[in-house]
């Protein structure tokens, strides 16, 4: 299938830009780059404490298992996409590479944003829902933006990006995961890299990888204008698939599964699109469109 304008556009700035955007970290060990990435956000010792110090709320963490494991959360140091999560009731033993985080309510909330390194410039927030298929309860399933916010957790939010921005230094593409109650909140965790929501708040006016670009070398950055609603959803197997059918993979669809491909139930098949005036339409419209292009490689399954 060939690929679509803003994928063709992607390619190009890749190539128009790879030398310079790339020469600094061809520059670094692969040793100092892991060093920087766990200082930056990803070591929960030091990110909950930066959050401590900024008076910013998050839930409880714990690095041995509670007392009460029912009402925590075990989580994976580094990990992403939310199939590593899992119920501390199911963890006998402590590992290095796990930390334990108390369950907390709330809507799952993405707030995107791009940084220079000294300051933030906040692109839009987005809905999340988890996949709820097999025993992936916390797996990332879709997004949608914009998300419905209250409007003193939205004149809040500029600042607070602005400060864990500057505190970890970040620069390029990032994003911060909260969860939200009205207009309160508790910050999950940050990715300091582009994530899952990059293409529902991508713009072909202002395509972000040349923003993302533009930050990490210094260059003045220019946020993209929004209108109505975008969604994206992962579409998943359901059962086991011996050999993946050949599919005519229509448009607003992307990360194809190649046909022949053998497939466990819950392996991802394709990322699928949709926009429309409202949240709730684009929602509707990208969770109806999965359905149907499921029937593809789920007929005659037993």
């Amino acid at each position: 299938m060939a690929p679509t304008r803003r994928q063709a556009r992607r390619t190009e700035l890749i190539i128009e830009t790879l030398d310079d955007a790339f020469a600094p970290l061809m520059a670094a060990s692969p040793e100092a780059f892991r060093a920087k990435y766990r200082k930056m956000a990803k070591d929960p010792h030091a990110f909950f404490a930066l959050l401590d110090r900024l008076a910013i709320p998050h839930p409880a963490v714990s690095f041995t298992r509670p007392a009460d494991p029912e009402n925590w959360l075990v989580k994976r140091i580094g990990a992403s996409g939310g199939s590593h999560v899992t119920a501390a009731a199911t963890a006998t033993t402590d590992l290095a590479d796990r930390y334990y985080q108390r369950r907390a309510t709330g809507r799952p909330v993405g707030v995107s944003f791009l940084a220079d390194g000294r300051r933030a410039f906040l692109l839009g927030c987005s809905e999340q829902w988890a996949w709820h298929g097999g025993s992936g309860s916390f797996r990332f399933g879709g997004a949608l933006q914009p998300a419905p916010l209250g409007s003193k957790l939205t004149d809040a939010l500029p600042a607070l990006v602005d400060a864990v921005a500057r505190a970890f230094g970040l620069v390029g593409l990032n994003s911060l995961d909260m969860l939200v109650e009205g207009d309160d909140f508790a910050v999950i965790e940050i990715n300091p890299r582009p994530g899952a929501t990059l293409d529902i708040f991508d713009s072909e006016a202002t395509p972000l990888l040349r923003e993302h670009l533009r930050a990490v070398s210094g260059a003045a950055i220019t946020v993209p204008a929004y209108s109505g609603s975008v969604a994206s959803a992962i579409a998943y197997a359901r059962k086991p698939i011996t050999a993946f059918p050949p599919i005519d993979w229509p448009a607003l669809t992307a990360d194809h599964q190649t046909s022949g491909t053998s497939l466990g139930a819950g392996d991802p098949v394709c990322t699928v699109f949709a926009s429309a005036p409202s949240a709730s339409a684009a929602e509707r419209a990208v969770k109806s469109r999965a359905r149907a292009l499921a029937i593809h490689w789920e007929e005659g399954l037993a």
